[in-house]
């Protein structure tokens, strides 16, 4: 297949935004018949329609659909590029970026990025929001410089280290018949509407099940992407849920109440990845060390 333009990617997500060519074109500051013909020859560089055109509408095919997610996030990359491009330009700014699931970017990042920060001026940390099967996905392939959160397993070339463990814990809403207790075994669930954050969640607590004796085997019953979500239907009584316990930040203002999961005591690992031997900044190396000595001695 010949090389995809950033032009042809910026037409097609125009036009599919707009649902028409012409105010696409107006959009751009371009032709219609420009537009036309750069829809065109990503179409030809594919091999497959991305719009079914009518006199008076314009509407994605099935396959232009599809592939609309991964155009519209490489035009996002982009544009984190051309601004950091700007940022290096304009001013003697040093950039590390780094690659977390939601929840890490909502907990324990934010602290490591103002405590860094604080005595690095110079430097900007963005965030690469990453789901967390595709954290090392990141570091290979350029996105990220690092990447933190649950070990997983990795691609060639890609480091690990370990930064912390979490212990998992249950959350449950004040009514709920188990909120009496102060911890709770994993065995005593199996009566209980369970939900799930992520699939990633779900493979974990998997590993769990599969050591529980078969008569307390439990199911999950729903699985949400995000543990916001899972804290928020907790808060509504609709559900239990399960988490590493430094999510409880996310909880606390939740009047939801945290158990300890006994019987087995089970934990988290939490890891930083890294490019391995390959070269980095100074910039990344210096906050990479930064954040391994943080999470190492935080108070989870």
């Amino acid at each position: 297949m010949a090389h995809i333009s950033l032009r042809q990617l910026t037409a097609f997500v125009a036009v599919a935004e707009a649902k028409s060519f012409n105010q696409a074109a107006e959009n751009l500051n371009l032709s219609s018949s420009t537009v036309s013909n750069l829809i065109a020859e990503l179409e030809d560089r594919i091999e497959f329609s991305l719009f079914e055109r009518t006199t008076r509408k314009v509407s994605l095919s099935e396959k232009g659909m599809e592939f609309l997610p991964y155009a519209t996030s490489t035009m996002r990359q982009f544009r984190i590029a051309e601004a950091a491009a700007i940022e290096l330009r304009d001013r003697n700014i040093k950039i590390v970026r780094v690659a977390v699931p939601q929840v890490v970017a909502a907990t324990l990042l934010p602290e490591i990025i103002a405590a860094y920060t604080a005595e690095n001026p110079d430097v900007r940390i963005h965030i690469v929001d990453s789901p967390v099967i595709s954290l090392s996905d990141q570091v290979v392939n350029g996105t990220a410089d690092i990447a933190i959160g649950p070990e997983q397993p990795v691609a060639d070339g890609i480091s690990i280290s370990p930064v912390f463990e979490s212990r998992w814990v249950l959350w449950c809403h004040p009514d709920h018949p188990l909120a009496s207790k102060m911890q709770v075994k994993w065995s005593e669930l199996k009566p209980y509407v369970i939900c799930a954050a992520g699939s990633d969640h779900e493979r974990s607590l998997a590993s769990v099940l599969n050591n529980l004796p078969p008569k307390d085997r439990f199911n999950v019953s729903d699985i949400v992407e995000s543990v916001t979500t899972a804290l928020g239907l907790v808060a509504q009584n609709l559900t239990i849920a399960m988490t590493p316990e430094f999510v409880g930040k996310l909880g606390m203002h939740r009047h939801i109440k945290k158990l300890n999961l006994i019987d087995p005591d089970l934990s988290r690992r939490y890891v930083l990845y890294s490019q391995g031997d390959a070269w980095v900044s100074e910039p990344v190396r210096n906050f990479t060390e930064y954040a391994k000595s943080f999470l190492k001695n935080y108070q989870l």
